[in-house]
């Protein structure tokens, strides 16, 4: 299986989590259910001092909107979206659909 089968990950996601995880940032835990894969476990303590007061609004905000979101929500969550249906399998959406995001509002 293709690793961004299930969903829409970052540019250079691969590259991402490997500077994460070299950096001590972060450690890929097996996860154990009823689905294959795994989760990524901060090791370092969030420092909001590294963001904008913009940055830590949205993150906040998202965090709290998707809280109580499974993986298979957020599949249909994700695939609901203008910039899932307008963009081809495998193409890199534009960040320029973030502005009209559904899900966000």
């Amino acid at each position: 299986m293709e690793p961004f089968y299930y969903g829409p990950v970052p540019v250079e996601h691969d590259v991402l989590l490997a500077y994460m995880q070299a950096n001590g940032v972060i450690e890929l835990k097996p996860y154990d259910g009823d689905y294959e894969g795994e989760y990524i476990e901060p090791v370092k303590q969030f420092n909001p001092d590294l963001f904008t007061p913009d940055e830590l609004k949205i993150m906040t905000d998202v965090a709290e909107r998707f809280a109580d979101c499974r993986a298979t929500d957020m599949t249909y969550i994700s695939h609901a979206e203008e910039a899932y249906e307008m963009t081809d399998m495998k193409e890199t959406i534009p960040y320029d659909f973030a502005m009209h995001l559904k899900a966000c509002r």
